[in-house]
């Protein structure tokens, strides 16, 4: 999606744009497959912050609402707890949000909530201007780390778990806070009060998908890029991007094939190709930390019962969510996608051999059994059944064991260890979950549109 969103910009600035793309499509990690001859969703199915992508459309040509329809997810999403609750969360509505609250959890449990939200809605009034309007200065980053006021705002020195135990006294609400921790690769007790900010931006803009499934946006933009006269080659995986005098001046191919050109945006994990130039150790060595995500693909008789998108919130073990594509014959063949954050591939301590026998397929009922102690029985109406671990996304997407989410937000710090959006190599420069801001398909984009911007018009 970085990839994507930087090469529409740059093209519509009147660069001449080639992707250069590993696997068969575009998209990466978002995406259509198959399962017993059915379509299912192959990475995120829904997003906040729709204002990211509508940007991108008006700017290069027709509307968002023109070329794809955006539908709200409604509830956003159903989160279930240990003890069998079930929370249907309403999208950008306070006020139904509270009531929903106070009904489900107890009287007092949406004054929480909104407290916590308007802690949330201070940080991001705090951080939008210093780190998403622009890729943030040294000075920006010092004002952060420094400042009584940002200090303050931002609760620095606490991690999240512990912001949640400050303003939440009912559990379950700690649980869905910690969920934001985990959703982007990290663990609630390392990852810092900042991340918070993720609950106002859920609250304020809600959860939006695409009708008939991300595969829909993806093929919007690929061909918004090619009316703005942008090439794609696929089957070409990089393994160099080369530079000489200090400038880049192109990239190699695995096959040895070189592709000249004058600004080469990266959008891949560090560790993955060779950056000449470059020896500063997080541009060139993986993500030594940060969790992945296990899927688990499911091919089903009917449409199951649970909502769209369902939460399955744990003490201490993986969060689970599963989403299908609603339609409107329940009794109709469908297809469901079961995703959990899990270890990262590996044979070091706090990793997971995922190619080791019957690891995967253990950990796929492990999954499912939880899922039916919580109501959601799908055994019994599954047909197929398809895994990608860990070790399949390090294959598939080369993301190195499948960390996927890039550094991983651990400490305050973790601002000044991702990478930055413009390398001291003249005309390279970075995007993507990776990069500055973050993971994310919002965040993502907006990482391409910061770099689209620092580049300019040709």
């Amino acid at each position: 999606m970085a990839g994507l969103t930087a090469a529409v910009r740059l093209a519509d600035f009147g660069h001449d744009v080639t992707v250069v793309e590993r696997g068969p499509t575009a998209g990466g990690q978002v995406g259509t497959g198959k399962i017993d001859g059915l379509d299912v969703d192959t990475g995120a199915t829904a997003f906040t912050l729709p204002a990211v992508f509508r940007d991108l459309f008006r700017k290069t040509g027709r509307p968002l609402e023109r070329e794809v329809d955006l539908v709200p997810v409604t509830p956003s999403p159903r989160y279930v707890f240990p003890d069998g609750t079930h929370l249907d969360m309403p999208g950008a509505s306070r006020a139904e949000t509270a009531v929903a609250l106070d009904d489900t959890l107890g009287h007092g449990t949406a004054a929480q909530w909104d407290e916590l939200v308007q802690v949330s809605e201070q940080m991001w009034q705090l951080l939008r201007p210093r780190l998403l309007d622009h890729c943030p200065s040294a000075r920006d980053v010092i004002w952060l780390a420094a400042h009584p006021r940002a200090r303050q705002v931002l609760h620095r020195g606490m991690s999240l778990r512990e912001l949640g135990l400050r303003y939440l006294p009912d559990p379950h609400l700690r649980l869905i806070l910690d969920s934001y921790a985990t959703s982007l690769g990290g663990v609630p007790d390392r990852a810092p009060a900042a991340l918070a900010v993720f609950a106002y931006l859920d609250q304020t803009f809600g959860t939006w998908s695409v009708r008939g499934g991300m595969q829909v946006l993806i093929d919007a933009i690929q061909r918004r890029l090619g009316d703005r006269g942008g090439s794609f080659r696929f089957g070409s995986p990089v393994a160099r991007i080369t530079a000489g005098s200090g400038c880049v001046n192109g990239v190699q191919l695995v096959d040895g094939e070189r592709i000249p050109a004058d600004i080469v945006v990266s959008t891949v994990t560090p560790g993955r190709i060779e950056l000449d130039g470059h020896r500063k150790s997080r541009w060139t060595s993986a993500p030594a930390e940060g969790r992945s995500v296990f899927t688990l693909f499911l091919s089903l008789r009917r449409q199951p019962s649970f909502p769209e998108r369902t939460v399955l919130l744990t003490d201490d073990g993986p969060n689970v969510t599963l989403t299908h594509r609603p339609s409107l014959d329940p009794d109709r063949p469908c297809t469901a996608t079961l995703h959990a954050d899990c270890a990262a591939q590996g044979d070091d301590a706090g990793s997971t051999d995922w190619t080791a026998e019957d690891t995967a397929d253990r950990h796929a009922q492990q999954l499912l059994g939880l899922a039916a102690s919580r109501g959601v029985d799908l055994k019994r109406h599954i047909v197929d059944t398809r895994i990608r671990s860990p070790y399949d996304l390090e294959q598939q997407v080369g993301a190195p064991g499948g960390r996927v989410y890039g550094i991983p937000w651990h400490g305050g710090s973790s601002i000044r260890r991702r990478l930055p959006n413009r390398s001291p190599v003249h005309g390279l420069y970075f995007a993507g979950a990776s990069a500055h801001p973050g993971p994310g398909l919002p965040m993502v984009a907006m990482s391409a549109t910061l770099v689209a911007d620092m580049i300019g018009h040709a």
